[in-house]
C-alpha cells in the first residue's frame, strides 16, 4: 500500500537539546497510526513540523509520493494535514456552522449564504452519523461535541491527514465509543489518522500500527496485532516497568467525616462520606459527574454554605482554601500546568512555595536551604531533571505532577486530594506516580484520588465512591472483587 505521508531523517535541534534525531514516520491512507512514547520522547515535536508549527534542522516529507514544504501551519492547511489538539481550538461565542467554515465562508450576491453552509454543516455531521444542530453555539456543547465540531471542519476542508493528540482526555466511556465510530468512519473515507494517546487499552481498540518513540528517536514501529502491551511498555521506557502490587494501608481511624456537604451539582442534598488514614478513597463517575466539584467544595474553593465536616473528630471550618491548607488538606488539581505550578519558575521555587518558612532567613529566602530541600525531593521522588533550577515550563507532565506532590509533602499535608493525577502522563510515569501515592498511603497520609480511569481506580483505591450528576449513587468496598462494568453500571445509573 503506498503511504500518504513519509517523514524521512527527521531531526529537530533547539540549544542545547535534540528533539528529534532522524526519525522516520510514515502513514497510509485509512489507517490509524498510533504514535507513542514518554512525554518528552519527541512526539509533540514531529507533530509540530508536520503542522508546520516547526522547521526541521534537516530531514524531508512527502505527500502522496510528492516532496513537500511545510514551513508555516498554513502550509499544512493547504496540502490537507489537520491537527486535533488535546486543547480544543473552537470558537466558543459562535454557532457550530460559523466554527465549520470560519475563513472559508460561502457567500452569494456577495453576502454570506448561511442557508447553505448550514445545510452542508448538517450534512458532514450526517455523513459522519452524528446528530447536532449547525446553529447550536458552541459554548452550550460538552468537550466531546466541540471534538465533533473540529472534526467536522477538518472533514469539510477535504483534509487527507488528521492527528488526535490525546482525543479522549475528557472524553466519559460512551463518548469514546461515539469518537471511536467516527474515527473508523474517516478511516473508510481514506483518510490516514495519527492517534497520540497513553491509555494502552485504545490503542488495541482503534490503532493498526505503532511507532514508539524514546529520547527524541524512533525505536520501533510494528502491527499493533503484533506486540503486547508490556512489550510497548518497555520500549517506550528502555526498560520493563514492574507494576508494584496494591497494597491497603487503610486503617480503622476517621480521619476526615463530611456529612451533608453541598456542591455546584448538589446543593441541597450534599455528599456524605467518610476518609481514614492510610486510605486510597477512589472518587469516580462519568464526565460532568460532579467529581471535581466535590473536591472544590470540599476545600473551599467554592463555598456553598454551611457543611458539616470533623477532622480527626473536631468541627473543621471551611471558610476558604488557605484556611484549609493550614488544616492540612492539600487539592493537586487536574490542572497542574494552570493551577498547580508556577510554570516560568524553578522546581525550587514551585516546591517551596507554600512553605516558604521553612527556606526563609529573617526576610530573605535561604536560596541554599531552598536548593537542598528541592534536591532531597527531586531525589527522593525520582523527579528527572537537569537540576533544581530547571524551569517547571521545561518538565514532563509526570515530572510535573511529581513537583506538585514535592510542594505538598514539604508543606506535610495529611490529606493529598488528587484530582486526575495521571491525566496526559505515559504509561511508564503512571506507575511511579501510583507508587508514590502507595508510599504516602503507607505513611499514614489520606489519599481522596479522583479519577475518570476506571482502570485507575481499580489499580490504586482501597474503596470507590461512584457520583452520578453530582450525587453519590454507589460506595463500593471490596475492590477485589470490583470489575469495570460494575462501576460503570453505576455511573450509568443501570442497577
Amino acid at each position: 500500500m503506498d503511504n500518504i505521508l513519509e517523514m524521512r531523517g527527521i531531526t529537530k535541534i533547539f540549544p542545547g537539546v535534540v528533539a528529534l534525531d532522524h526519525v522516520d514516520f510514515d502513514l497510509r491512507p485509512g489507517e490509524v497510526h498510533v504514535l507513542l512514547g514518554e512525554n518528552g520522547a519527541g512526539k509533540s515535536t514531529l507533530i509540530k513540523i508536520l503542522a508546520g508549527a516547526y522547521t526541521p534542522t534537516e530531514g524531508t516529507i512527502q505527500l502522496e509520493g510528492r516532496p513537500v514544504a511545510i514551513e508555516r501551519p498554513k502550509d499544512a492547511l493547504r496540502l490537507g494535514v489537520r491537527i486535533i489538539y488535546q486543547e480544543l481550538m473552537v470558537n466558543e461565542y459562535i454557532t457550530v456552522t460559523e466554527n465549520i467554515f470560519q475563513g472559508r465562508e460561502l457567500k452569494k450576491h456577495g453576502l454570506i449564504d448561511w442557508k447553505e453552509m448550514h445545510r452542508q454543516a448538517g450534512a458532514f455531521l450526517s455523513d459522519l452519523d452524528y446528530d447536532l444542530d449547525p446553529r447550536a453555539l458552541v459554548q452550550t456543547l460538552g468537550i466531546a461535541k466541540k471534538q465533533i465540531v473540529e472534526i467536522v471542519k477538518a472533514v469539510s476542508s477535504q483534509c487527507k491527514i488528521i492527528v488526535f493528540d490525546e482525543p479522549t482526555a475528557s472524553l466519559s466511556p460512551k463518548e469514546i465509543e461515539t469518537l471511536f465510530g467516527i474515527i473508523r468512519n474517516l478511516k473508510s473515507k481514506g483518510i490516514g489518522i495519527v492517534y497520540i494517546s497513553h491509555r494502552m487499552p485504545e490503542l488495541y481498540e482503534i490503532g493498526d500500527r505503532v511507532t514508539v518513540l524514546r529520547d527524541g528517536k524512533k525505536i520501533e514501529t510494528h502491527s499493533i496485532s503484533d506486540v503486547t502491551p508490556e512489550q510497548l511498555v518497555t520500549m517506550v521506557s528502555g526498560h520493563k516497568v514492574e507494576e508494584r502490587v496494591k497494597q491497603s494501608f487503610s486503617t480503622d481511624e476517621i480521619v476526615l467525616d463530611v456529612q451533608r456537604m453541598p456542591t455546584v451539582l448538589n446543593k441541597q442534598e450534599g455528599i456524605s462520606f467518610s476518609l481514614y488514614r492510610g486510605e486510597i478513597l477512589g472518587v469516580t463517575g462519568l464526565v460532568g459527574a460532579g467529581k471535581t466539584e466535590l473536591a472544590r467544595s470540599l476545600c473551599g474553593i467554592d463555598n456553598l454554605g454551611p457543611r458539616q465536616i470533623t477532622l480527626h473528630g473536631k468541627p473543621l471550618p471551611v471558610k476558604n482554601y488557605t484556611e484549609t491548607v493550614k488544616n492540612g488538606i492539600a487539592y493537586l488539581s487536574e490542572d497542574r500546568r494552570g493551577e498547580g505550578l508556577v510554570l516560568i519558575r524553578s522546581i525550587a521555587d514551585n516546591i517551596s512555595l507554600p512553605t516558604m518558612d521553612k527556606v526563609r532567613s529573617g526576610c530573605l529566602i535561604d536560596q541554599q536551604k531552598e536548593s537542598r530541600i528541592a534536591r532531597e525531593y527531586i531525589e527522593k521522588l525520582r523527579i528527572r531533571t537537569p537540576g533544581e533550577n530547571a524551569l517547571a515550563m521545561n518538565l514532563s507532565g509526570g515530572n510535573q505532577q511529581k513537583v506538585v506532590i514535592a510542594k505538598w509533602l514539604l508543606r506535610d499535608a495529611e490529606i493529598l486530594i488528587f484530582d486526575e493525577p495521571t491525566r496526559g502522563i505515559d504509561v511508564g510515569a503512571k506507575e511511579e506516580i501510583y507508587r508514590i501515592m502507595f508510599d504516602l498511603a503507607a505513611s499514614g497520609k489520606a489519599i481522596i484520588m479522583i479519577s475518570s480511569d476506571i482502570d485507575e481506580i481499580l489499580r490504586a483505591a482501597d474503596r470507590v465512591i461512584v457520583l452520578k450528576d453530582g450525587k453519590k449513587c454507589a460506595e463500593l468496598t471490596d475492590v477485589r472483587k470490583l470489575t469495570k462494568d460494575t462501576i460503570l453500571n453505576y455511573s450509568f445509573g443501570v442497577n
